[in-house]
């Protein structure tokens, strides 16, 4: 995960410290069920959470969590990654990480060349 996104510089870990903001975390499932929401990744402990296993491809299904809500959430799928090492699991990897954090493109809220904080009569 680490430079796969925009924003500020981020330690991604999975054993935080005590400079971590600690009601911000990503939480990842491999392979979820379908009807999975992105409120319970969030909620729940991902290792309780049920996996299928299809053996032609690996679905990777992350949310940003701030506390127990999601802020982002995406789902990616590649052929199935002979392990970690596999350049395939990386892609995986990095390209779930740029969309969960995706860059500020304030004009992206433009409507005809007014913004939405301005009154354009």
């Amino acid at each position: 995960m680490q430079g796969n996104h925009w924003g500020p510089r981020t330690n991604f870990t999975v054993t935080p410290d005590a400079s971590a903001r600690t009601s911000y975390r990503v939480a990842m499932l491999f392979d979820p069920p379908a009807d999975l929401s992105p409120a319970r990744l969030c909620r729940d402990d991902p290792l309780t959470l049920p996996s299928v296993t299809d053996t032609d491809t690996t679905t990777l299904f992350a949310a940003f969590c701030r506390e127990r809500r999601s802020l982002t959430e995406i789902k990616g799928s590649v052929p199935r990654p002979s392990g970690p090492e596999d350049p395939v699991f990386g892609d995986l990897i990095a390209e779930i990480t740029n969309g969960l954090f995706p860059p500020d493109r304030r004009y992206d809220h433009d409507h005809g060349g007014c913004r939405l904080w301005l009154n354009c009569d």
